[in-house]
Protein backbone atom coordinates (compact mmCIF):
# COMPACT_ATOMS: atom_id res chain seq x y z
CA UNK A 1 0.00 0.00 0.00
CA UNK A 2 1.37 3.41 -0.93
CA UNK A 3 2.21 5.68 1.94
CA UNK A 4 0.15 8.87 2.02
CA UNK A 5 1.48 12.18 3.21
CA UNK A 6 -0.17 13.35 6.40
CA UNK A 7 -2.73 16.07 5.92
CA UNK A 8 -1.39 19.43 7.05
CA UNK A 9 -3.62 21.97 8.65
CA UNK A 10 -2.95 25.66 8.63
CA UNK A 11 -4.37 28.79 10.18
CA UNK A 12 -5.76 31.51 7.94
CA UNK A 13 -5.33 34.93 9.51
CA UNK A 14 -7.94 37.13 7.80
CA UNK A 15 -10.32 36.87 10.79
CA UNK A 16 -7.47 37.82 13.13
CA UNK A 17 -7.28 41.17 11.35
CA UNK A 18 -10.97 41.81 11.98
CA UNK A 19 -12.64 40.46 8.85
CA UNK A 20 -16.23 41.80 9.00
CA UNK A 21 -15.91 42.87 12.66
CA UNK A 22 -13.13 44.32 14.81
CA UNK A 23 -10.94 41.82 16.65
CA UNK A 24 -8.58 42.60 19.50
CA UNK A 25 -4.85 42.03 19.55
CA UNK A 26 -5.35 39.77 22.58
CA UNK A 27 -7.89 37.60 20.74
CA UNK A 28 -5.60 37.29 17.71
CA UNK A 29 -2.63 36.33 19.86
CA UNK A 30 -4.68 33.79 21.85
CA UNK A 31 -5.90 32.22 18.60
CA UNK A 32 -2.36 31.89 17.26
CA UNK A 33 -1.16 30.48 20.61
CA UNK A 34 -4.01 27.93 20.57
CA UNK A 35 -3.16 26.92 17.02
CA UNK A 36 0.49 26.51 18.00
CA UNK A 37 -0.46 24.38 21.02
CA UNK A 38 -2.59 22.20 18.75
CA UNK A 39 0.40 21.59 16.47
CA UNK A 40 -0.43 24.06 13.69
CA UNK A 41 2.78 25.24 12.03
CA UNK A 42 1.46 26.60 8.71
CA UNK A 43 0.06 30.14 8.69
CA UNK A 44 -1.57 31.94 5.77
CA UNK A 45 -1.71 35.72 5.67
CA UNK A 46 -1.75 38.61 3.21
CA UNK A 47 -1.13 42.35 3.06
CA UNK A 48 -4.82 42.83 2.26
CA UNK A 49 -5.97 41.13 5.47
CA UNK A 50 -6.74 44.20 7.53
CA UNK A 51 -4.38 46.43 5.52
CA UNK A 52 -1.37 44.65 6.98
CA UNK A 53 -2.87 44.05 10.43
CA UNK A 54 -2.88 40.25 10.04
CA UNK A 55 0.81 40.23 9.14
CA UNK A 56 1.65 42.51 12.07
CA UNK A 57 -0.29 40.36 14.55
CA UNK A 58 1.04 37.08 13.19
CA UNK A 59 4.62 38.30 13.26
CA UNK A 60 4.29 39.55 16.83
CA UNK A 61 2.77 36.26 18.02
CA UNK A 62 5.45 34.11 16.35
CA UNK A 63 8.43 36.35 17.08
CA UNK A 64 9.81 34.18 19.90
CA UNK A 65 9.13 30.84 18.21
CA UNK A 66 11.95 28.89 16.52
CA UNK A 67 11.92 30.14 12.90
CA UNK A 68 12.69 26.72 11.46
CA UNK A 69 9.52 25.24 13.00
CA UNK A 70 6.84 27.10 11.04
CA UNK A 71 5.86 28.29 7.58
CA UNK A 72 4.19 31.57 6.68
CA UNK A 73 2.51 32.04 3.31
CA UNK A 74 1.59 35.52 2.15
CA UNK A 75 0.70 37.11 -1.17
CA UNK A 76 2.88 39.32 -3.35
CA UNK A 77 2.06 42.09 -5.77
CA UNK A 78 -0.08 43.89 -3.21
CA UNK A 79 1.33 47.14 -1.90
CA UNK A 80 -0.40 49.17 0.80
CA UNK A 81 -0.54 52.92 0.39
CA UNK A 82 -2.44 55.69 2.22
CA UNK A 83 -6.07 55.72 1.18
CA UNK A 84 -9.54 54.67 2.19
CA UNK A 85 -10.10 51.98 4.82
CA UNK A 86 -11.28 48.57 3.63
CA UNK A 87 -14.97 48.11 4.59
CA UNK A 88 -14.40 44.35 5.09
CA UNK A 89 -11.97 45.15 7.92
CA UNK A 90 -13.67 47.89 9.98
CA UNK A 91 -10.77 48.51 12.38
CA UNK A 92 -7.96 48.35 9.81
CA UNK A 93 -5.68 51.28 9.07
CA UNK A 94 -6.71 53.61 6.23
CA UNK A 95 -4.59 51.99 3.54
CA UNK A 96 -5.57 51.03 0.02
CA UNK A 97 -4.07 48.23 -2.04
CA UNK A 98 -2.04 48.98 -5.12
CA UNK A 99 -1.56 45.93 -7.31
CA UNK A 100 1.87 45.75 -8.91
CA UNK A 101 2.97 42.45 -10.39
CA UNK A 102 6.12 43.81 -12.00
CA UNK A 103 9.45 42.42 -10.84
CA UNK A 104 10.09 45.51 -8.69
CA UNK A 105 6.52 45.48 -7.37
CA UNK A 106 6.82 41.85 -6.29
CA UNK A 107 10.09 42.57 -4.49
CA UNK A 108 8.67 45.67 -2.75
CA UNK A 109 5.58 43.72 -1.73
CA UNK A 110 7.68 40.89 -0.26
CA UNK A 111 9.99 43.33 1.56
CA UNK A 112 7.02 45.21 3.04
CA UNK A 113 5.39 41.94 4.17
CA UNK A 114 8.64 40.78 5.76
CA UNK A 115 8.88 44.11 7.58
CA UNK A 116 5.34 43.79 8.95
CA UNK A 117 5.99 40.17 9.94
CA UNK A 118 9.17 41.19 11.74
Amino acid sequence: MAEHAAARLGLGTAPLAGLYRPTTEAYARATIESAWSAGIRDFDTAPLYGSGLAELRLGAALRDRPRDQFTISTKVGRLLRPGAPDPLFPAAPALSPVFDFSRDGLRRSLEESLERLG
